[in-house]
């Protein structure tokens, strides 16, 4: 091992990498829970925008498994529209826009 490499920086990469690979694959169970789960939602839309990763094994699950995607209603409308299409869908959702 070279001199300016620490056991305990190794073994602090090692705790990181192992962290990172836990919180990657609770955030696969927790889309796959989603997608199988009664009302069958794909939240992977939801996760990335929160900064959370899905793996690309469980991102294609999700996309072909034919659940309804969840996603900010006030990104995909106008903020003039937002309540109509509320209606219309029949949501009582919040949504910082309205």
């Amino acid at each position: 091992m070279p001199s300016h490499i620490s056991s305990s920086s190794i073994v602090k990469t090692v705790i990181c990498q192992t962290l990172f690979l836990i919180v990657h694959s609770l955030l696969d169970i927790l889309s796959e829970s989603y997608i199988v789960s009664g009302e069958q939602v794909n939240i992977t839309i939801f996760i990335q925008i929160t900064g959370g990763h899905v793996t690309k094994p469980q991102l294609d699950r999700n996309n072909y498994s034919y659940a309804k995607a969840v996603y900010r209603l006030y990104q995909l409308v106008d903020t003039a529209q937002l309540k109509v299409v509320k209606n219309q869908l029949k949501l009582d959702i919040y949504s910082p826009a309205s």
